[in-house]
């Protein structure tokens, strides 16, 4: 994935999980959905661990925040989930 990406061709990449395509496609230019992209990639579950994505899957979701933040910067968090 590139800084160049469009959201098509990024949610092109997520062919094997339609449902995260459809789900992104509704969402997209919400604060809903950095939220959503998010809890993809953080785990904040108890006692119910995932076991992830391939590594190409998670870079396709990091370009995809990456997108929405440049295109909807008022949905982008002020601090990352890792600052406190």
């Amino acid at each position: 994935m590139t800084r160049g990406d469009t959201v098509k061709e990024l949610l092109k990449a997520l062919d094997k999980y339609p449902h995260i395509q459809k789900r992104l496609s509704i969402l997209w230019g919400m604060k809903d959905c950095r939220n959503y992209l998010e809890s993809m990639i953080l785990d904040d579950r108890v006692g119910d661990y995932r076991t992830g994505f391939p590594f190409d899957v998670m870079m396709t979701i990091e370009a995809l925040i990456d997108l929405h933040d440049r295109q909807y910067p008022n949905c982008a968090p002020t601090k990352k989930p890792w600052d406190r």
